[in-house]
């Protein structure tokens, strides 16, 4: 659907028609970026269609991985715990339990790794990492990495006055987040669990995305094999019709 050229082509069409308007237009714009990130040659596709096995193996991998600390724990239930158990028997568990993820999905990595950068240099870009970047940012990595040097430059001071005020004991690396992190109870005051609802509508709502008369199912708690990192994605259609043509 997305890597339809017919579709930008039509985009681009409407964009140019005599009667658009100019919110039309920035709409349209949307669509443009969004469809024309997906455009491949048939090589391209190929070897985009070779990473699916991999990327569906090293999901199931991860997925087969059993983190526990007292009880079966989410990897950000865990990086919690190194943030504010009080307890550094349960920070060091925490952080043990974390480091077998990296064995686990290691090769598997480093595999999709290739092939898609092998992908991304057959469309003319240095890595997959500059393609995404290129595709969603609009810039290549090269900029983005000027970007972060300016900023790690503007905070290395900063960062190494606070490390330095660290003891031996917090530089253990089950102990540094919580030596780095402060009272997170204090936040409670800013970012109250209570508003959490309200902060995620509002956030919508700021992005101009509407839900007035629809039912909504949320599904905001920690539960197991929930995949955590549910809200950093695009908006998507909400329906697409069975020949194709967005509702």
């Amino acid at each position: 659907f997305l890597r339809d050229s017919d579709r930008l082509a039509k985009c681009h069409s409407l964009k140019e028609g005599l009667f658009t308007t100019e919110r039309q237009k920035r709409i349209l714009d949307g669509f443009v970026r969004v469809f024309d990130a997906y455009q491949m040659d048939p090589a391209a596709v190929s070897m985009r269609s070779d990473c699916v096995p991999l990327e569906r193996a090293l999901t199931e991998a991860r997925k087969a991985l059993i983190l526990s600390v007292d009880g079966p724990k989410s990897a950000p239930q865990l990086r919690t715990l190194l943030r504010t158990s009080a307890d550094e028997n349960t920070r060091e568990r925490a952080w043990k339990e974390l480091r077998k993820v990296g064995p686990c999905i290691a090769d598997g990595l480093c595999a999709l790794v290739k092939r898609r950068n092998a992908m991304a240099r057959a469309l003319g870009f240095e890595d997959f990492y500059d393609y995404k970047v290129s595709k969603t940012e609009g810039f290549g990595k090269k900029k983005l990495f000027g970007m972060l040097d300016a900023l790690r430059d503007g905070t290395t001071t900063l960062n190494d006055r606070a490390r330095a005020s660290l003891s031996e004991d917090d530089r253990k690396p089950w102990n540094v987040s919580r030596a780095t992190s402060g009272d997170e109870a204090q936040l409670d005051a800013y970012f109250p669990f209570g508003k959490a609802l309200e902060a995620w509508g509002r956030s919508f709502a700021q992005m101009g995305i509407r839900y007035r008369g629809s039912t909504m199912t949320l599904d905001l708690l920690e539960r197991q094999n929930k995949y955590s990192n549910g809200f950093c994605h695009w908006p998507r259609c909400a329906y697409v019709r069975r020949d194709h043509s967005l509702r």
